[in-house]
């Protein structure tokens, strides 16, 4: 059952166009995460209005438009939402939209191609030995890891952002309504409006995993996909994973976000943290084991940020606003003392 009132038409109509308010979006937003067939649905009709503004300059025969389009929305209109004769029957939201969107439908029926255009990559950025982190014409921020390399698309307004990724990045995508966010790899693709979320494709055991930290993606195996709410296109949100292959089912599990943020950036922040969680984040970052020595030790609370700092730096400092001791026990340490 959902949990969110159904949007008016006025509501998506703003939303598609960019004009809606933060609070507005946040309200869609929360809407369209309850059903993945709705991000898939409200897309459609958003490659319709984007489409409909690519050709609006040709000269267009709206008689003949009509009676072309006219067949193709009966047939597609299920018979239960065709109205019999004495009553009044009210379209599904997204038909209502459609319904205000005649003319952008009927240039889409008119002019598109069954097959997808081929994507002119523009320019390059490659890591090299290192991590790197460059800004986007869009504003959006893409920080690659080492061996790995990435080519876009001229960005034109209102036309979709196309990335061909190879090996792995963090995006943080500039938000734009209008024109979707697409990351293409070797297994699949990724499509989002706005959000931080990050992309590991490895060509030598054919896997890409995709992480949300900010907002939701949908992750696909093809482009053709996008059009199914099935197991080959699926909407992840922040703390999930989706773990898939060429042509497989995608698999969708929790991720820590930190450890993802760590991953990129070597950046930590606690925000009143329990000792006892820090140290076993910190055991899986640096592959090592942290024991707590000290009765209640590890319900000290912990605030603190460290960046690009060794875990014995660390750890020093965890030991200094608590008055702890520091062993290491050969590739192990421990924290002793009476704490907090």
């Amino acid at each position: 059952m959902s949990t969110n009132p159904e949007p008016n038409e006025a509501l998506i109509a703003r939303y598609l166009l960019g004009e809606a308010s933060i609070s507005e979006r946040d309200e869609l937003d929360r809407w369209l995460a309850e059903d993945p067939a709705r991000v898939l649905e409200l897309d459609r009709y958003r490659k319709i209005l984007n489409l409909s503004e690519s050709v609006s300059q040709r000269k267009f025969d709206t008689d003949a438009a009509w009676q072309k389009l006219k067949p193709r929305l009966d047939d597609a209109t299920p018979k239960e939402h065709q109205p019999a004769k004495g009553r009044i029957v009210r379209w599904p939201v997204f038909m209502a939209v459609a319904a205000t969107m005649l003319i952008a439908i009927g240039l889409f029926f008119l002019f598109r191609d069954d097959h997808t255009e081929p994507v002119e990559y523009v320019a390059a950025i490659s890591s090299g030995t290192t991590y790197k982190e460059s800004i986007l014409p869009d504003s959006t921020v893409v920080t690659l890891k080492p061996g790995s390399s990435l080519q876009y698309n001229l960005f034109e307004a209102g036309k979709e952002r196309r990335i061909l990724l190879k090996g792995s990045a963090r995006f943080k995508v500039k938000r734009n309504e209008m024109a979707p966010f697409i990351v293409e790899s070797q297994q699949g693709f990724v499509r989002v409006l706005g959000t931080t979320f990050t992309v590991e494709s490895d060509s030598l055991d054919g896997v890409m995993k995709v992480s949300v930290l900010e907002g939701k993606v949908l992750v696909s195996n093809t482009l053709a996909a996008e059009a199914r709410a099935d197991s080959s296109a699926v909407v992840i949100l922040p703390g999930q994973t989706a773990i898939l292959q060429k042509q497989g089912k995608i698999k969708v599990q929790t991720v820590n976000t930190q450890l993802l943020e760590f991953a990129f950036d070597k950046t930590l922040v606690f925000e009143n943290t329990d000792l006892g969680s820090v140290a076993v984040m910190l055991g899986d970052l640096f592959k090592t084991r942290i024991k707590l020595l000290g009765s209640g030790l590890e319900n000290c609370r912990l605030t603190a940020s460290f960046k690009q700092q060794s875990l014995e730096e660390i750890l020093g400092i965890i030991g200094e606003t608590f008055g702890l001791t520091i062993i290491k026990e050969g590739n192990e340490y421990a924290l002793k003392g009476s704490g907090c």
